[in-house]
């Protein structure tokens, strides 16, 4: 039953917690192995390697453009 300005409360038996925190640990621990076998996300190793990519390729598209001349 809910209550205004309360938050809800769920009853389970201890049984029932100690399988959800078994399932919670099992999720986890697939995860870590999957980790270890694709690597781990270093999120500021990736901003920098897409940011020196997107210069890497503005640099190779104004190569390739070349110097731009206006002809009046």
């Amino acid at each position: 039953m809910e209550q205004a300005d309360r938050d809800p409360v769920v009853v389970l038996s201890l049984a029932e917690f100690e399988r959800l925190q078994d399932v919670d640990d099992q999720h986890w621990a697939a995860c870590a192995r999957k980790a270890n076998v694709e690597g781990y996300i270093d999120h500021d190793h990736e901003v920098r390697q897409r940011l020196a990519a997107a210069m890497k390729d503005k640099r190779l598209a104004c190569i390739k453009k070349g110097p731009r001349f206006d002809h009046h």
